[in-house]
């Protein structure tokens, strides 16, 4: 049996099975690839060609993903993505469908700082990626980004406020 695994970003899902070492199915194409890791939190991943750049953030980074999402830039832009097994992934199939798929996100902030620009307003449909407030902190401006697809349902902070770390900064539904 071949290892199977559901990727899922923003509103995207595909199936990725492992097929050997160095062949991969993604979504039932059979694809040969490399994957190598470079310096600090950079990987050179080869797929059918065509050469990607991922990096994974640092430690203490800001990066706002939903909860059991994994933070990664390719080619320079920002993915959160779930990964998880088939039967993970039916569980929480069937697990949303019946909550009602009522599934907010709330984007916390990774560390104290000041709110110095708010860059949505309630309404606001985001993207996973989309730049959401600016937080300063140690005398450094962090962009927090959206990890998922959704409308601004309401932003607690206002411009000039300080907040804490995992305090609840923008809700997304």
């Amino acid at each position: 049996m071949k290892d199977a695994y559901i990727a899922t970003t923003g509103q995207k899902t595909v199936t990725v099975k492992i097929m050997s070492d160095g062949e991969v199915s993604i979504d039932g194409q059979r694809m040969i690839f490399s994957f190598a890791a470079g310096m600090k939190g950079t990987y050179s991943l080869i797929l059918s060609g065509k050469s990607y750049e991922v990096t994974t953030p640092e430690r203490g980074a800001s990066t706002a993903v939903p909860e059991g999402a994994i933070s990664l830039s390719v080619n320079g832009k920002a993915q959160s993505v779930i990964v998880d097994d088939e039967q993970t992934h039916r569980l929480k199939a069937i697990f949303n469908k019946s909550a009602g798929r009522t599934s907010e996100s709330i984007i916390k902030a990774p560390m104290p700082g000041l709110i110095a620009r708010v860059e949505v307003v309630p309404g606001d449909e985001v993207v996973p990626g989309k730049g959401l407030l600016v937080l300063e902190a140690m005398k450094m401006e962090n962009e927090i980004r959206s990890g998922v697809s959704g409308k601004v349902l309401k932003i607690h902070v206002e411009k000039g406020r300080a907040v804490e770390k995992g305090e609840p900064l923008v809700t997304i539904g």
